[in-house]
């Protein structure tokens, strides 16, 4: 990530544990045999919102794109991408504008 090294240990602290099942979902994707990780995208209805961050290894840029394409792209998702940004964009530098960004685009919808 891209956090500066002082603000790491206080940002830290404000991570949680993510569960199991989320963990298995994400980790083992196609080969989630039990389905419990895919969606019908005919039924996401709302307005998506995807941003990512160039310098992301755990999610790479290039899956959100991915995403984006499957969705359908514009006007059905808004993806975004930071070259100045990694996972925590929201906790590293410039992150808030990224938050007032998001607050603007759920303003607009």
């Amino acid at each position: 990530n891209r956090l500066d090294a002082a603000d790491k240990p206080a940002c830290y602290q404000l991570l949680i544990a993510e569960s199991g099942r989320a963990a298995y979902q994400v980790a083992f994707g196609p080969l989630n045999l039990a389905g419990s990780n895919r969606v019908d995208k005919a039924a996401v209805t709302c307005p998506v919102l995807s941003l990512a961050g160039a310098d992301d290894r755990i999610v790479p840029a290039a899956a959100g794109r991915a995403m984006a394409d499957w969705y359908g792209g514009a006007p059905r998702i808004d993806h975004r991408e930071y070259a100045e940004h990694a996972h925590m964009m929201m906790f590293e530098p410039g992150g808030d504008a990224r938050v007032q960004e998001i607050i603007g685009w759920l303003d607009a919808r």
